[in-house]
């Protein structure tokens, strides 16, 4: 996986049949998203990776990520544990400071304005959804501009959360083991039932 996964589209990114909330038989949690200022205090407490969501509120695929993506039991649960997640309303007109930054709300621009830290984040591709991986000292890793299901978006996570990028397996062949991963545990849950 490069800096750039994914082009912008109006079609969906989704390479399987989602194996959504048969990985796990746990009560299903949520993501624990932080506001900048949350993330800020955590992060310097204890460094993590940084998840964001960068999204509008106009977005029906940014709309359908919360309903079918963010709600996988097994990625939920990675989530909280090895990253920040940050929920990041690209039109919200407020300033907003970041890493030390203090990045401003653009008004009369585009749509409905936007802020700079997105336009940041994306390098001048304003597409929703986006979504963000920031590494410990808070890089970008990646950015994903599209929809994604649950089980690439689980993918997405360990893949950076489990430093596979740097032990030189393809992202395309961690995406493949790693579905295939899924759908066995899936097929072992419901044959155990």
């Amino acid at each position: 996986m490069t800096a750039q996964t994914s082009k912008s589209s109006d079609k969906p990114v989704s390479k399987t049949t989602n194996t959504q909330n048969t990985t796990e038989n746990t009560k299903a949690e949520k993501v624990n998203w932080l506001t900048w200022k949350e993330l800020e205090t955590a992060y310097n407490k204890e460094p993590k990776l940084v998840f964001i969501d960068i999204y509008t509120s106009w977005c029906g695929w940014c709309k359908k990520l919360d309903k079918n993506t963010f709600t996988d039991p097994a990625a939920v649960k990675y989530i909280n544990e090895n990253y920040y997640a940050v929920k990041f309303d690209a039109e919200k007109p407020e300033d907003i400071t970041f890493n030390g930054e203090k990045y401003k709300f653009k008004k009369g621009v585009g749509r409905n304005g936007f802020s700079e830290l997105a336009y940041n984040f994306l390098q001048g591709r304003m597409s929703f959804p986006s979504l963000v991986v920031l590494d410990k000292d808070l890089g970008i890793l990646t950015v994903v501009q599209s929809y994604i299901d649950a089980d690439t978006w689980d993918a997405v996570l360990r893949y950076f959360g489990d430093d596979i990028h740097t032990s030189g397996l393809h992202w395309e062949k961690h995406l493949q083991q790693h579905i295939e991963k899924r759908k066995n545990e899936a097929s072992e849950v419901r044959s155990e039932k």
